[in-house]
């Protein structure tokens, strides 16, 4: 019983290799996985070094840190309802769906250069606006990048998709920390404010680049894999689910019995 369950778990992930496989020969998925590589990690800095930002370079304490810090959420908040508004009235005044989702990330990822000069700044207050702007930025920016996978691959796969992308993102994120420490650490925030407001142009360069029209994606059926899932299920006796069925017939990946 137990191969039975590893012989099961095995081709799971063969299929699930394949479906990636399968997705990873489409363009569009490298502009949305490199996308995310790139540029997620722009909020995530901001988000997670901003109180120790904040603490290190302007003297703030504990308590005035608390005081404004959620400052720049808020703004992140606005940027989400508003780049999504936004988006929907421009289709709504003619805009081609391509047309609007690539105009918001690239007019997003230009303003989060307003967070470039932030340690040049004398006054702590102008230097907190710019990185509320920055993130305000950001979320306009990706309120028309996180709908594309949805735009572009049928509904049953766009979690595959998205999933893929934003492992790269989170990955990219996680190496971009490291850089960070490194450079505070060895130089000065000035050269991270400089990359990180950077990176979404990035992003938005692998959009233009490997998304020429964003629009669904012909050919983008992915084969169900139900030859395999059935040879499978005659020769062990269990569904896709890998639980064993006595005398159950399995159809693609439903059992039902018989």
């Amino acid at each position: 019983r137990d191969r039975i369950g590893a012989a099961g778990a095995r081709a799971g992930l063969r299929e699930r290799a394949a479906l990636w496989g399968y997705y990873l020969r489409f363009r569009e998925t490298w502009g949305l996985v490199l996308a995310r590589f790139i540029g997620d990690g722009a909020f995530y800095f901001f988000a997670f070094w901003l109180p120790q930002y904040l603490s290190a370079e302007r003297g703030f304490d504990v308590l005035r840190i608390a005081a404004v810090a959620w400052i720049p959420f808020l703004a992140a908040d606005l940027g989400t309802l508003g780049g999504g508004w936004l988006g929907q009235r421009l289709m709504r005044a003619g805009w081609s769906v391509d047309r609007s989702r690539k105009t918001l990330i690239w007019a997003g990822a230009a303003g989060v250069l307003v967070a470039m000069p932030v340690t040049e700044v004398e006054s702590a207050s102008v230097a907190l606006l710019l990185v509320s702007l920055a993130i305000f930025a950001i979320q306009v920016k990706t309120a028309s990048l996180f709908p594309l996978a949805a735009d572009l691959f049928p509904a049953r796969d766009v979690a595959t998709v998205w999933g893929m992308s934003g492992a790269a993102g989170s990955f990219g994120a996680a190496l971009l920390q490291w850089l960070i420490g490194w450079l505070v650490d060895g130089f000065s925030y000035y050269p991270v404010f400089v990359i990180v407001s950077t990176l979404c142009l990035g992003q938005a360069l692998m959009i233009t680049l490997f998304i020429r029209r964003i629009e669904p994606v012909q050919g983008a059926a992915p084969p169900r894999l139900q030859a395999h899932r059935l040879l499978r299920s005659r020769r062990y006796g269990y569904g896709s689910a890998g639980i064993r069925k006595e005398g159950s017939r399995t159809e693609g990946t439903r059992t039902s019995e018989v």
